[in-house]
């Protein structure tokens, strides 16, 4: 889904874009069919957004994703203002789009890391609160922080094994 470049030809009744534009590729289209790991690609105009100047072709590309998919928190969690939400691998950089979406609804961002090493980062991104899986029980910390009601929504980026210890600590 990422890619970012120049415009080198538009289609038939394409005015909003010309040849030579600098433009990024927004997410939500099927990849079969609109796939973007190629040196050249075609895309639905009204899919591109413009890339300013100042801002690297590299960067424009890696910009969108992380919120596309964080924005799972809206479209499919509903999360509401007050909700506990539990953001796992949360230092990704889909995890701090999750913490910025639960921060901006007025939910409890409950960011969990492997590692202590990224714990104050993730507290000046704006966790509420950070739970260190490698070590502490992260169910026990989610009903601890949650006053034993348990998190409203999990948001796991990972899957796997830690995903158990995510659902046991789940409000009904």
């Amino acid at each position: 889904y990422e890619a970012a470049g120049v415009i080198e030809a538009v289609g038939p009744g394409v005015t909003q874009w010309s040849p030579g534009d600098r433009v990024a590729a927004l997410f939500g289209l099927p990849m079969d069919r609109y796939g973007t790991n190629g040196e050249q690609i075609v895309y639905p105009a009204d899919m591109l957004v413009a890339v300013p100047d100042e801002q690297s072709l590299t960067d424009a590309a890696a910009s969108w994703m992380q919120y596309g998919t964080a924005y799972a928190l809206i479209d499919l969690g509903h999360i509401e203002s007050g909700d506990a939400v539990v953001i796992n691998a949360a230092s990704s950089s889909v995890g701090l789009a999750a913490i910025e979406i639960a921060n901006n609804h007025g939910a409890t961002s409950i960011a969990v890391t492997r590692g202590r090493g990224k714990a104050e980062a993730l507290k000046a991104h704006g966790a509420a609160h950070v739970i260190v899986s490698d070590e502490e029980d992260v169910a026990a910390r989610i009903m601890e922080i949650t006053g034993g009601k348990g998190a409203n929504i999990a948001f796991d980026a990972v899957a796997g094994q830690p995903l158990a210890a995510l659902l046991s600590a789940m409000a009904p």
